[in-house]
């Protein structure tokens, strides 16, 4: 490969990279300014989860929403991680995990089956349309903070350990 193409190449991820990032806006500090309105989504009945329709942030309660897919290696060895902060943050923060997975790939039993697999016990939902999954995730698992109001306060792409999501939760949201 010649050293020219080479260049072009890096220069043209550079530009994919940015535009994603604006795309999301995005800042470069990681805590963008963003309100999110409250979207109703199909729960899904499971351990922990109610199913019939949830609003997403849960309004009135900082959230810590967690995108993931059954599919996904990454969001299977970070369910203890959750399991873990979950327990530990129960009182601050409300947790949902958000699945794109169209009931067609994955049924509902499916996804519930996997949540037993995996100790989930929290409220997890099907975001069919991807409204929230592409606004707010380029990839899985993708964790997002919300404040009692819908403002995002943190968001990071990739799997975290249980400290990392104590952590998080703890010096975003306000006081």
């Amino acid at each position: 490969m010649r050293r020219r193409d080479l260049i072009a190449g890096i220069a043209g991820a550079a530009v994919l990279g940015g535009g994603a990032i604006g795309a999301l806006g995005l800042s470069g500090d990681d805590q963008p300014d963003r309100t999110q309105e409250a979207v109703a989504l199909a729960g899904i009945e499971a351990t922990g989860s109610t199913g019939g329709t949830l609003k997403v942030p849960i309004p009135d309660r900082p959230t810590f929403l967690d995108i993931f897919a059954t599919t996904c290696r990454s969001c299977q060895r970070q369910m203890p991680e959750l399991r873990a902060a979950h327990d530990r943050l129960s009182d601050e923060v409300a947790f949902v995990s958000v699945t794109p997975e169209s009931e067609s790939a994955v049924d509902d039993t499916t996804v519930a089956e996997w949540w037993d697999v995996y100790d989930g016990n929290w409220q997890i939902v099907r975001d069919e349309t991807r409204q929230l999954v592409i606004h707010y995730s380029l990839a899985t698992p993708t964790g997002v903070l919300f404040d009692a109001d819908g403002r995002v306060h943190w968001q990071d792409t990739g799997s975290k350990t249980e400290s990392e999501i104590v952590e998080a939760v703890r010096s975003n949201l306000p006081e």
